[in-house]
C-alpha cells in the first residue's frame, strides 16, 4: 500500500515480526520499493499463513508458538485448526521462527 502512497501500515505481522515491518516500512519511506518488495517476497508464505483463519486466530496461535503467552481466544473464536496450525508452523519454521517441525 506505500508503493500507492499510504503514509504507514497496519500490520498482523508485525506482532510476530515487528523487525522485518520496521525494516520494510522504513525502505518504502526512503523510497527504496525494489528492496521492501524483496521482503514482501520473502515473507510472503508467513504473511499468508497468518490469514488462513479469521483475525486474530493464527496470529495468537503464533505468538503462543512463540512463548509470547498470548492466551486463548474469547468466544464466539475457537482454536486454530490442526491443518491451519501445521500451514503457520511450516511458514516459521521456513522463516526461521521456529525450529523445524
Amino acid at each position: 500500500m506505500m508503493s500507492l502512497s499510504a503514509k504507514g501500515v497496519i500490520s498482523v505481522a508485525g506482532n510476530i515480526i515487528p523487525e522485518v515491518m520496521v525494516k520494510m516500512t522504513h525502505l518504502c519511506l526512503d523510497n527504496d520499493f525494489q528492496a521492501a518488495s524483496r521482503l514482501q517476497i520473502e515473507y510472503t508464505e508467513l504473511i499468508d499463513a497468518l490469514f488462513t483463519e479469521v483475525n486474530p486466530i493464527p496470529v495468537k496461535a503464533a505468538m503462543n508458538l512463540l512463548g509470547m503467552e498470548a492466551g486463548a481466544l474469547r468466544l464466539p473464536l475457537c482454536d486454530i485448526s490442526e491443518k491451519n496450525l501445521r500451514i503457520l508452523r511450516q511458514a516459521m519454521s521456513r522463516t526461521g521462527l521456529l525450529q523445524s517441525c
